[in-house]
């Protein structure tokens, strides 16, 4: 474990981002995830747990825009609080089955 995020145990770092339209895009995703990591904004994530996570708010943030439907859901989507050690691991599989079912690239790292 990097000796940044030994810090992360002792205190636990959150924060809150607005949900970009740039966002249901992978590839963007992944650049804000690699800046949160690079500028330890946020520890104890991979890049591509942290793009995920992202990209799943912006889905459903968006979709509950354009239809209308599920405002509760769409208040809970935007800001997409994160802090160290990432989500649970129901919300870790929903988030991967999401960035999965899309088919823009496997998510692989």
């Amino acid at each position: 474990m990097p000796a940044q995020c030994m810090l992360c145990w002792m205190y636990m770092k959150t924060m809150s981002i607005p949900v970009e339209p740039r966002f249901r895009i992978q590839e963007e995703c992944r650049k804000e995830a690699r800046r949160i990591l690079e500028d330890e904004l946020i520890c104890g994530m991979s890049e591509l747990e942290l793009a995920k996570e992202l990209r799943f708010h912006a889905l459903v943030y968006y979709f509950c825009e354009s239809t209308g439907l599920f405002p509760e859901l769409k208040a809970h989507a935007d800001p997409i609080d994160l802090h160290d050690h990432g989500a649970t691991a129901f919300r870790k599989a929903a988030y991967h089955l999401l960035w999965l079912l899309d088919g823009e690239e496997t998510g692989e790292d």
